[in-house]
């Protein structure tokens, strides 16, 4: 974003994200927002702002996690195996892929073969069902 003009808007997106201290913004927009704040009574109030809040959040303790908490986080992660095994349950995945080829090879077989083809007298008879026709024994609908 260097060259260009920030705008007050991305100014304040910009310190809420990162705060007050300049070397912690992107270095593509610092350029910009720098200029900005030396030139703007309402991009320096943000700053006041922010460098408040920076205050405070600096008095908060660093604190590092236990190992219990870590020892739980990694064990509950090394017992994640994926979704499908929480969908199937134990069930080897040989099972799920074998009635899934079955499937489809009944399915190519119906399907070639013709059997599903509905006669012709079938099909005008469902025709005449959606124009509500009275067809004739003879087709003709008269």
């Amino acid at each position: 974003m260097s060259g260009e003009r920030m705008h007050l808007d991305r100014f304040r997106s910009l310190v809420d994200a990162y705060g007050a201290n300049q070397a912690r913004w992107p270095e593509a927009e610092r350029a910009a927002a720098v200029t900005l704040a030396q030139g703007s009574a309402e991009a320096q109030a943000l700053l006041r702002d922010a460098a408040r809040l920076d205050e405070v959040l600096d008095l908060a303790p660093s604190v590092a996690p236990s190992t219990a908490l870590l020892g739980a986080v990694l064990a509950r992660q090394q017992g994640a195996t994926g979704w499908w095994r929480a969908l199937l349950g134990a069930m080897p995945i040989w099972q799920p892929a074998a009635a899934l080829v079955l499937a489809a090879i009944l399915g190519l077989g119906l399907g070639s073969s013709g059997t599903l083809m509905p006669r012709d007298e079938v099909v005008v008879d469902v025709a005449a069902l959606s124009l509500a026709v009275d067809l004739d024994e003879d087709g003709t609908g008269q």
